[in-house]
């Protein structure tokens, strides 16, 4: 894996339903885990801003990246800061993305999608919601 990073990996689902929409995964450059992590959300909330619906959950499996969104923490670098910034910028008014830890057991299909997305250099992505099996061919 030289000259690799790392893959982010982030499950997008509604608001507070169980029901998931997609896992996403991307391959990156950056070797830093905090960066790599928040690269995930960021990454939601731009797929979320093309969205109609206005209540979102983001789960991800760093509990410090997932206090962030949650404003549990403050930044401890510009570059979280203005991720943070985009996310809020992106999202908009009304429209909003409840942070959910979930521990790495428990997030098993986006570890083996980072892994991939790693391995291959190529996104990686799973659909479960069938409303979003049309955006398949846009997402990859």
């Amino acid at each position: 894996m030289t000259g690799r990073g790392a893959g982010i990996g982030v499950t997008l689902g509604y608001g507070h339903s169980a029901e998931l929409i997609a896992s996403f995964s991307l391959p990156t450059k950056t070797k830093d885990a905090q960066r790599t992590e928040m690269l995930g959300p960021t990454f939601a909330a731009l797929i979320c801003s093309t969205f109609t619906g206005r209540h979102f959950r983001v789960e991800g499996d760093s509990s410090y990246v997932m206090g962030l969104l949650g404003r549990q923490y403050l930044p401890n670098d510009m570059f979280l800061f203005n991720c943070l910034e985009l996310i809020r910028d992106l999202l908009g008014a009304g429209k909003f993305i409840d942070p959910s830890w979930i521990p790495r057991a428990n997030n098993s299909v986006c570890d083996a999608l980072a892994r991939q997305a790693v391995l291959t250099a190529e996104p990686a992505l799973v659909i479960y919601s069938p409303l979003f099996q049309q955006f398949e061919d846009v997402w990859k």
